[in-house]
């Protein structure tokens, strides 16, 4: 299983659509350098926007570098780096993933560039 957050004080309603946030799970942390730089701006992001943010922990280094990893191998996500930004929908509706346009936003206006086509999808 994979552990799951959700951010303080938000109602999450299980036929809604969510922004989700697949971060390592001691993030930030140096080693991880996109999370440190872009996961604080979602978060703002989703805060500024009253959007319910799910935040995914995805492990440690070791876990998350392993190929069979539950979100590598996921039909749907298919999470190919950290952070990554992704809807979560009711089964049956599509959802979205942006891999690795947050990971190479490197500015504030980049990250609110990629969750606005989030939201826009």
């Amino acid at each position: 299983m994979i552990p799951t957050r959700v951010s303080a004080g938000v109602q999450v309603e299980e036929d809604d659509c969510h922004p989700l946030l697949c971060i390592p799970s001691h993030s930030p942390t140096p080693s991880y350098p996109d999370c440190v730089r872009n996961a604080p701006l979602v978060h703002q992001f989703a805060k500024t926007h009253n959007l319910p943010l799910l935040i995914i922990n995805v492990g440690g280094r070791t876990s998350w570098k392993d190929p069979a990893h539950p979100l590598r191998s996921d039909p749907v996500l298919s999470v190919t780096g950290v952070p990554t930004v992704a809807t979560w929908v009711p089964p049956g509706q599509p959802g979205h993933v942006i891999a690795g346009a947050l990971e190479d936003a490197s500015t504030p206006a980049e990250v609110a560039s990629v969750l606005q086509q989030l939201l826009r999808e």
